[in-house]
Order: C-alpha cells, then sequence, then structure tokens
C-alpha cells in the first residue's frame, strides 16, 4: 500500500497533524476535508474527492484522513489503528491534546514509520530504536534519571579522549510559528514549536551553560545530558554536550510573542460568476528584519476559467491551476507590497461568488535571527576546565510557518 497523504484534524476542523507526500494534498482537498467535519459528514469511512480516494477514522477527539492510491481501502484502516497505537505507546504525555503537546516527535515518528509513502514499520519497539529516548520521555521520567547521573558524575554519552584542533559549539533555535487569522482580520489561536539543535566539536570534558531571557515555554523536552532540576531552579540550561549533533531541546508556546506576517484582503463579488481581489502584506517586525521567501497563496473556485493580474506591488504573481501563487523574496517594514487580481467562473448551480465558502489563504515564510516565542539567549559559557582552548560560538536564530493562515 502507498500512502499519499496523512492529515488529522480536531473536532474543531483545525489541523493538527499533516505529512504531504509528493505534494498530491492540495488546499482544495484541504478545505474539502474541512467541510465534512463541520457539515457532519462522515458516516462515509471511504469517499471520494475528486478522483482521489480517502479513508477516515476517529480516535478519541482527532478525524484522521489517509489520501491512498489504489482501491486496497482496508490496509489504510490497519495503518491508522498501528499509528495510533504506536503513538500511545511511545508517548508519555498524554491527555485531550495529545497531539498538539508531541508535535515535533510524531513527525519524527512518521518518519520512522513511512518513507515516500511506503510504510516501513508501525512496530512501537522498532520505532524506539530510532528515536532518542529523551524524546520520548516526559519530565517525570526525566528529573528520576538525571539526578543519578548527576549523583554518580558518570557522562556515559561522550568519552573523554576527544580531541580537537579547534574547539567549535553551534545552536540553532528553529521555531515554527502557526496562526490562523479570522475574516476581520483578528487572531483566532497561534502556537509555536521550537527545538534548540547543537552542533559540538569540543575536546575534553566540557561543561556548558546557557541562560535564556524568557523561561516560559511550555511542554519543554530535554535531551539526558540536561539537568531538569537545574532549569526548574536557575532557567538556565547546564549540560555536558555529546560530541557531533544533538537536539538539545523541545518546546511548544500556546501563544506567540510575535507574529510576523499580516495580510489585509478585500474580496468584491460583482455578481455570481467574476469578482475581484486585493491583497496588501507588510512585516510586522522592527525594520532591521527581514521576512524572506514569502509565498501568499490565495485559492480559486473549481470552476474558475479565468484569472487576470491586475497589480502587481512586489514580488510575482501567477496562477497554479486551483489558486494564486504570490511570491515576494524580501518584506521588512514598513513597507508594503500589494496584489490585485480578477477572475471569472464558468456557470454552474454549485458556485456563487456572492455567497462562495472560500478556503482560507495560506502564507509561507522564513525569518533569519528572530524568535516568535521571545525566547533569546542571554549568555553562552563554556567551561573546559584546565584546558582554557579559546573556543568558536555563535547561536542564531530561525522562524519559519507552519499552518498560517488567514479567513477572508
Amino acid at each position: 500500500m502507498t500512502i499519499k497523504a496523512i492529515i488529522i484534524f480536531t473536532v474543531d476542523a483545525e489541523i493538527v497533524l499533516e505529512r504531504n507526500f509528493m505534494e498530491y494534498l492540495t488546499l482544495q482537498d484541504k478545505q474539502q476535508l474541512r467541510t465534512r467535519i463541520i457539515s457532519g459528514e462522515l458516516n462515509l469511512p471511504i469517499f471520494l474527492v475528486g478522483s482521489k480516494i480517502f479513508v477516515t477514522m476517529k480516535k478519541d477527539v482527532y478525524q484522521i484522513f489517509v489520501l491512498i492510491e489504489n482501491q486496497d481501502c482496508v490496509a489504510p484502516f490497519i495503518f491508522i489503528d498501528q499509528f495510533w497505537n504506536c503513538i500511545n505507546k511511545l508517548l508519555y504525555k498524554k491527555g485531550q491534546k495529545l497531539l498538539e503537546d508531541n508535535q515535533l516527535i510524531l513527525q519524527e515518528i512518521l518518519d520512522e514509520m513511512i518513507d515516500n509513502g511506503n510504510i516501513h514499520t508501525a512496530d512501537p519497539e522498532v520505532i524506539r530504536l530510532f528515536i532518542a529516548p529523551s524524546q520520548l520521555q516526559g519530565k517525570k521520567h526525566q528529573e528520576a534519571e538525571n539526578p543519578t547521573i548527576q549523583a554518580t558524575k558518570q557522562v556515559n554519552y561522550r568519552p573523554s579522549n576527544i580531541k580537537y584542533d579547534k574547539d567549535q559549539i553551534f545552536f540553532d533555535i528553529n521555531e515554527r510559528i502557526s496562526a490562523t487569522f479570522s475574516s476581520q482580520n483578528e487572531l483566532l489561536k497561534s502556537s509555536v514549536l521550537g527545538q534548540i539543535l547543537a552542533k559540538s566539536r569540543l575536546s575534553g570534558i566540557p561543561s556548558c551553560r546557557i541562560k535564556f531571557t524568557n523561561g516560559n515555554q511550555q511542554n519543554m523536552n530535554f535531551h539526558q545530558c540536561i539537568s531538569v532540576q537545574d532549569y526548574a531552579k536557575t532557567r538556565a540550561v547546564q549540560f555536558v554536550p555529546p560530541d557531533g549533533d544533538f537536539e538539545l531541546l523541545q518546546y511548544n508556546l500556546q501563544e506567540c510573542a510575535i507574529l510576523p506576517l499580516k495580510i489585509n484582503i478585500i474580496y468584491s463579488a460583482e455578481s455570481a460568476l467574476s469578482a475581484s481581489v486585493q491583497v496588501t502584506a507588510f512585516s510586522q517586525l522592527n525594520s532591521k528584519q527581514i521576512i524572506e521567501k514569502v509565498t501568499i497563496k490565495i485559492p480559486l473556485p473549481e470552476t474558475c476559467n479565468r484569472v487576470e493580474i491586475q497589480n502587481v506591488k512586489g514580488g510575482k504573481a501567477k496562477r497554479k491551476s486551483e489558486f494564486i501563487e504570490w511570491r515576494v523574496n524580501e518584506l521588512y517594514a514598513p513597507q508594503k507590497v500589494d496584489l490585485t487580481f480578477a477572475f471569472t467562473c464558468d456557470f454552474s448551480d454549485k458556485i456563487d461568488l456572492r455567497v462562495w465558502k472560500k478556503p482560507e489563504i495560506q502564507a509561507e515564510f522564513e525569518v533569519l535571527q528572530a524568535s516568535c516565542s521571545g525566547l533569546e539567549v542571554k549568555s553562552l559559557e563554556i567551561d573546559q576546565g584546565s584546558q582554557n582552548k579559546p573556543v568558536e560560538k555563535w547561536v542564531r536564530g530561525r522562524i519559519v510557518s507552519g499552518d498560517y493562515c488567514f479567513r477572508w
């Protein structure tokens, strides 16, 4: 069996987890699935959206959809059961927000289960071998383990005889921001999934200490090298780093300190079959921070037969079958960019642009040297004991968009 995509919604029709292999799942497909959840049209476990075959199953408070390649419709249900069983066995942090609280780990579990749509394994014990134990443990488990390591002074994950000609340690703070705005441009919800990745090339048995200006991140999962008890007292991360590349910690936040991109939309339907759209995009960051690789996708009706792009002030826009793709290389305050276009549709009793239920506008972007959670490194100290060698070190931040969408 080949899986084209897996997408999971809450009962409120919000996407909490998505894996779209080969970009086969479209914006229109997602909107159709949302509509089914909102309208309660879930009595059929197997259904078509256009020519695409979906199977669906409800698990607790989540509705899981799997897009498949062929008509072998039994295997997807087995896969959904296996997937749900797998995450419940692997994840210690459970509750009503099982998926929301474990986003990063779930993506890694899917990576091990599926490769380009082909299922490798659904055995939780096999998957456990390929995911760092610290990522499968909650705070209580970690607090029980770390004091033992501290008390015995053992560092069982790092050899003591490591030597480098040039000592270096680098940290990347990566944050994935998701947000939904109403048609009145009010923020409905937002969240941040963050991780700190480290690259360590240090000699001997060094000790590192990172002090943060903001330590209020939630649901933090630490690498085994971190003393959780020390962090709870000091809001500083102290650790002996493993050699090489590793994930230091993960965290999430249900409210963003910064929302980088904002969009204003003016929609006007001249008749049942013709309409015009004006979109203005602008940065909410300070003038020194640049939003890069901005892509805004504005959905079109299925029956759209003609699009006229009337004005583009900033970037380039073109039609991509079912949406307008507007790309802007860089965006910074107080600059604003504008796009105006008109479109018409073929006659159909299914579409009236005056009452059209429009799919959400999706935005993609990234911001370097920035944090949307408010997390910043105040200090980074490296103690190499008697070696006293110079250490090259830096910390950089990066924001990337997740499910960042606007209703209109």
